[in-house]
């Protein structure tokens, strides 16, 4: 068995694991651990070091559906696949949705609510990493949304009615290209000075109003900028609000893409609970903030 797992590793996989071994052991202590920039707000250390935790996570999802394999069906995928990229997942079941019939549309509802699921964790991940202390109030939310997805998944994945034993192909490219890391950098340096100009400017609406068009985008960036924003001031109750509308708008846009590639005759079950789910989510936060 031992001998038999090298030769099942590519080349590419190979690259893979050197390429985040240079980007986390040896680029990121050579980079400055101090602000640049307008208000200081770009630390080019932390902001890598966000980076090296991202990729990381996102290289797991990789290897976790490589090397486990489609087998076990839409589910796993599905879970696997959320840790890379539950976005990736929505489009790839909704595009299978649209060539299926009607009765089909429940198993990939049931696939996106459960890798949508794995955002919550990520992002629970993220904040504990950056500023714990932020997850006092947020973790109530998340954790209703968490189960409410998961509890979706579950019944719709049990109830469905099984016409054939095909499952989606999940098509995740390997996570770890250097450029990709490099955008994502970018991205959240953007992020990270928008929203400290945003709360010098406009003050608490301002961050609330990005963090609604940055999750449209991206929940990583926006949850990374708000969390590390609160250790230089920012009140922690504007952060976890934040960070929750990012939530929330990350996940009606993925209701928004499984309708427009599926139609809505085939998601009104996913628009009804991707509803009930951010409406719980942002009820359950409100009594703390």
């Amino acid at each position: 068995t031992l001998h038999k797992w090298p030769t099942k590793i590519e080349t590419k996989e190979i690259y893979a694991g050197i390429k985040l071994l240079i980007i986390s052991v040896i680029l990121l202590p050579l980079l400055p651990n101090h602000g640049y920039g307008p208000w200081q707000a770009i630390n080019p250390h932390w902001i890598w070091w966000m980076v090296v935790l991202l990729s990381g996570l996102s290289f797991i999802g990789y290897i976790l559906i490589k090397y486990l394999g489609e087998d076990k069906g839409t589910m796993l995928t599905a879970i696997t696949g959320g840790l890379a990229s539950s976005t990736a997942v929505t489009l790839s079941l909704a595009q299978l949705a649209h060539q299926q019939k009607k009765v089909f549309s429940r198993i990939f509802i049931a696939g996106i609510l459960t890798a949508s699921s794995i955002m919550f964790i990520r992002v629970a991940i993220e904040v504990a990493v950056v500023n714990a202390s932020l997850l006092t109030p947020l973790w109530i939310p998340l954790t209703v949304m968490l189960v409410l997805s998961l509890a979706g998944g579950i019944w719709l994945w049990r109830n469905h009615q099984y016409l054939n034993d095909e499952h989606p192909p999940i098509e995740i490219n390997n996570p770890l290209q250097f450029l990709t890391a490099l955008q994502f950098g970018l991205l959240l340096g953007v992020i990270l000075l928008l929203t400290t100009a945003m709360e010098q400017w406009y003050g608490d609406q301002g961050i609330y109003l990005l963090a609604l068009f940055s999750g449209l985008m991206d929940v990583d960036a926006i949850t990374l900028s708000l969390s590390r924003m609160v250790k230089e001031g920012t009140d922690h109750n504007v952060a976890t609000l934040g960070i929750l509308i990012a939530v929330i708008s990350n996940t009606l846009v993925k209701a928004g893409l499984f309708v427009f590639w599926a139609g809505f005759e085939k998601s009104k079950t996913l628009i009804w609970m991707i509803l009930l789910i951010s409406v719980a989510g942002l009820a359950s936060l409100l009594p703390f903030i």
